[in-house]
């Protein structure tokens, strides 16, 4: 009798084991090339391109609001009659523009431009 007790390894075990911790070290490897390429932790704009972003926001800002009180500088200086009728205009846009506009069933199903064929 031989002095080893535990049964003999076959090829085949070696080889599963061998192959699942092949698989397992390769699909760690893949995460962590994905975590590198796309992963925004590591991304970090610097200081001067936050504060130019910061500041064109703020500009755009600005800009809404001043446009915002022209307009409406613009609807008071108007007459009554003139405002009646912007008013009469706008709805009269919207209900054109609901009466234009595809149903949803032709807009999900029959995607097709409109005006032609494709």
């Amino acid at each position: 009798m031989h002095g080893k007790s535990a049964q003999p390894t076959t090829f085949a075990a070696k080889m599963k084991t061998s192959i699942f911790h092949r698989v397992v070290l390769v699909m760690l490897l893949s995460g962590l090339m994905v975590m590198q390429q796309g992963c925004i932790f590591g991304h970090r704009t610097s200081k001067q391109v936050r504060q130019a972003e910061k500041e064109s926001d703020r500009m755009a800002k600005e800009q809404q609001a001043e446009f915002d009180k022209a307009y409406k500088d613009h609807v008071n200086r108007q007459s009554e009659l003139t405002k009646q009728q912007m008013k009469d205009m706008k709805k009269r846009q919207r209900k054109a523009n609901r009466k234009r506009q595809r149903s949803l069933w032709d807009r999900i199903f029959n995607n097709r431009c409109p005006g032609g064929t494709m």
